[in-house]
């Protein structure tokens, strides 16, 4: 069967006279259980390597100006579902939260309230964004998230609570976790077993319906069960610490 994986010879990251990387990441792969193995030719890794660029791949720029250009280059990407229910403090959020969605993320907003009152702010802070509302009367928040499903693109799915402080630097600790650390993610788990701060890997999320009926962690965690497979289900406590002690 065929299998995807790295060689890192011809990358311009790849240091052929002690066989390293200009990233530290054969290491990395390493300490995440890849297969890396070592020949004549220089190092193969069997997982795929975002970092990787060809030799004449920004030809022109010192190593320091590709580090940098890589760096911008491999982001997570995804959507944003930001739950309102008051609108008192949006227009501070979706300041913050303008920056994110004009590059890497949509932004999907179910709200309660008047539309005309949530789209009036969203024109002011000149922000892009979908709108939904839940035609259930007290529809639960599970439900709510479910109902933007379709609004949502590929990639990861961040759910925020705008009544609940905000942490506007989980879309870099999740980025430095996945591609610079190399965890595999599906999910992180929300603060205190709710949805805010929440985050999933899009297409399985949906493919779950979400948080319906049962949690989406523990819809991965039997699946996982099952399989004997890693579910791939993280907390924050994890994350920070991962990120604190390597950044």
């Amino acid at each position: 069967m065929a299998k995807l994986g790295t060689f890192c010879k011809e990358c311009c990251f790849y240091k052929k006279e002690n066989k390293s990387c200009q990233h530290g990441l054969i290491e990395t792969f390493k300490q995440r259980g890849a297969d890396v193995s070592y020949n004549e030719e220089g190092v193969v890794i069997d997982r795929v390597c975002r970092y990787r660029k060809d030799n004449d791949w920004n030809a022109g720029f010192t190593a320091q100006e590709k580090i940098d250009a890589v760096n911008k280059e491999v982001r997570i990407t995804g959507s944003i579902i930001l739950i309102v229910d008051d609108v008192t403090d949006l227009e501070g959020i979706l300041k913050n939260l303008k920056d994110l969605t004009r590059n890497d993320f949509n932004l999907v907003i179910s709200y309660k309230n008047k539309l005309s009152d949530v789209l009036e702010l969203t024109k002011s802070v000149e922000i892009p964004a979908s709108f939904v509302k839940s035609i259930n009367q007290e529809p639960t928040q599970e439900q709510r998230v479910h109902d933007c499903l379709k609004q949502l693109k590929n990639g990861y799915i961040f759910i925020l609570d705008a009544s609940k402080e905000i942490d506007y630097t989980i879309f870099d600790k999740v980025n430095y976790f996945i591609n610079r650390l190399m965890y595999r993610v599906l999910h992180v788990k929300g603060e205190s077993d709710s949805l805010h701060h929440s985050v999933s890997m899009a297409h399985i999320y949906k493919w779950l319906n979400g948080d319906l009926i049962d949690s989406f962690a523990n819809k991965l965690m039997n699946i996982a069960a099952e399989e004997s497979s890693d579910p791939q289900v993280f907390t924050w406590d994890v994350i920070n610490e991962e990120y604190l002690n390597n950044i």
